[in-house]
């Protein structure tokens, strides 16, 4: 049962990553290492294993390049509340694994989320420099048009007895 614990702590830094990275295996190497220290007969040692992990996890988020450390810290600071609430008796088993299960969606939904908003800023960006390089090129053609020597008009002729003046 304590090893159920361990796990439901543990899996939600599991998928916070691009799965072509490293992380899924180092992730499950710290908490084998974690859970070799883990001492149950300790009044604290839930709070101990996720300090454990918490410790490591980071390290390895920045190494894989995770781009939303606020994402991260509160997965990390929602893990040690329920770990503290799992030492009081404050809750079970499987209240931790429903906890973590329900926070780990949520930080899913938000990543997600901000995907969506990067892309979208991506293609208004994109469109406000199709619509900049417009702006230019329509100013660069006024100017070229205001550049121009204005068109020659008709020539004036003036004839004054063998003599013809045109201008």
């Amino acid at each position: 049962m304590r090893r159920t614990i361990l796990v439901a702590l543990l899996l939600s830094g599991c998928a916070t990553v691009a799965p072509q990275s490293q992380f899924p295996q180092q992730a499950a190497a710290l908490q084998q290492s974690c859970a070799q220290q883990f001492q149950p007969q300790l009044p604290d040692a839930h709070q101990r294993f996720a300090a454990c992990y918490n410790s490591g996890i980071a390290p390895l988020r920045a190494q894989a390049g995770y781009p939303y450390p606020d994402l991260a810290a509160l997965e990390d600071n929602y893990r040690m509340l329920v770990a503290q609430q799992r030492d009081a008796g404050a809750i079970n088993d499987a209240q931790v694994g429903v906890y973590m299960a329900e926070l780990r969606t949520r930080i899913a939904s938000e990543e997600q989320a901000r995907m969506g908003q990067a892309a979208l800023v991506e293609q208004q960006e994109r469109q406000a420099d199709a619509a900049s390089w417009a702006a230019i090129s329509q100013g660069l053609a006024l100017m070229n048009q205001a550049n121009q020597p204005p068109p020659r008009q008709g020539f004036t002729c003036t004839q004054m007895g063998n003599t013809t003046n045109c201008w």
